[in-house]
């Protein structure tokens, strides 16, 4: 997983060029360390700290120290290290790697270019007062929140395992690595012994109609990650079979991604 560091540095530097290169698009002369900032912490998914507040048709952006500043990147960077983590490192299957980076980045890209567009669509203003304590504050609050928000996740495991399932079966075998590792998979603690009982008779017999998806695709990480999953479980007999590219496409599709995007993380897997 050190690996993926290096990795990781390049593409938050290319994010925060990415929003430079679009306010200076949309006729922005100066665009301050702590806007480029409260645009990138907001993209992730948590709040921008206080260092943007929207007051009518106007963005105020809050001066903060460098010592604050610090800190927020601090915090930054380790919910970003943990975001794309997880979509690497699954609970339910190994080897996902590359796909998993390819797709989060993906997805990570999009969100900031559509914060930026929607920040520098308003009049910037500089807010010459300062609040040093309250920045720390609020991102840490957001930072704890969305992690508890991500635990609450874990109860859609059931979901997440079912479409496994399906995958492993689509192609009208089942080979040993696959149940292998739907079998770990099955020992999860996020199950109940009832999901688990359910689970083990799709796997042998009839599957059940996929529940959970629509939860799942507003859960961007968890939609990342199992797309992520799907693929390298369709990798696991050396035998990418079409029906397996279409069954991820059509879970892809529920999901929120594109055509598009899916080949691309399939081409990259």
């Amino acid at each position: 997983m050190l690996a993926v560091v290096p990795e990781l540095t390049l593409v938050i530097r290319n994010q925060l060029k990415l929003i430079y290169d679009i306010g200076a698009a949309q006729g922005q002369k100066e665009i301050p360390n702590e806007l480029l900032l409260g645009v990138l912490v907001s993209a992730v998914g948590s709040s921008a700290g206080s260092l943007l507040v929207m007051h009518g048709g106007k963005v105020l952006v809050r001066r903060a120290s460098l010592r604050v500043m610090q800190k927020m990147i601090a915090l930054l960077g380790g919910r970003i290290a943990q975001q794309a983590l997880k979509s690497a490192v699954s609970k339910w299957l190994p080897g996902i790697g590359a796909a998993a980076m390819a797709a989060w980045t993906g997805y990570l890209t999009k969100k900031i270019g559509e914060k930026a567009r929607e920040v520098f669509e308003h009049e910037i203003v500089n807010d010459p007062t300062t609040g040093d304590l309250e920045l720390i504050r609020s991102v840490e609050l957001a930072v704890a929140s969305s992690e508890i928000e991500e635990e609450a996740g874990d109860l859609l495991e059931f979901c997440k395992l079912q479409v496994l399932i399906d995958l492993a079966k689509i192609d009208g075998r089942l080979v040993d690595t696959e149940r292998r590792l739907i079998d770990e998979a099955l020992e999860s603690p996020g199950l109940s012994d009832r999901q688990r009982e359910r689970l083990r008779a799709s796997l042998s017999g009839h599957s059940e109609p996929l529940q959970g998806i629509d939860v799942i695709a507003g859960r961007p990480d968890t939609a990342i990650a199992l797309l992520s999953n799907m693929i390298a479980l369709a990798r696991k007999d050396d035998d990418f079979h079409i029906t397996e590219k279409l069954y991820i496409k059509k879970v892809g599709g529920l999901l929120g991604f594109t055509s598009a995007e899916v080949d691309d993380v399939i081409g990259g897997a």
